[in-house]
């Protein structure tokens, strides 16, 4: 069984406005946190409107540049089952400043972020 550090409150907002975002979008079967795939519990799934399976992850500004986050949505971009890119849901103020990260890092070609 995987241990999870404790949830901030601002990452469980995070987390919940990126499952209404999913939901806004017209996924269905969401849940927020996702069932465990592997060693991986993505924060956020659903179905997108063309059946895909799509997963979420929601980060804080201070999550970048972490070592960590890199290779978090490096392995959820690569192992997850799906031929979607992760949705990775960060608040709106640090959204460009986090696009420029995920370029830089290569990852743009798995994360789609999306401003929340």
């Amino acid at each position: 069984m995987l241990a999870k550090a404790a949830e901030s409150t601002e990452h469980a907002s995070l987390r919940q406005a990126l499952k209404r975002e999913f939901e806004r979008r017209g996924f269905t079967s969401v849940n927020s946190p996702a069932g465990q795939f592997r060693d991986m519990i993505p924060d956020v799934e659903g179905i997108d409107p063309s059946g895909s399976k799509v997963y979420g992850e929601a980060k804080l500004c201070q999550d970048f540049p972490e070592s960590g986050t890199k290779e978090q949505l490096r392995k959820y971009g690569t192992d997850l089952p799906t031929g979607k890119k992760i949705q990775l849901g960060v608040p709106n103020a640090c959204r460009t400043s986090v696009e420029g990260t995920i370029t830089a890092w290569g990852l743009d070609g798995l994360v789609q972020v999306v401003g929340l």
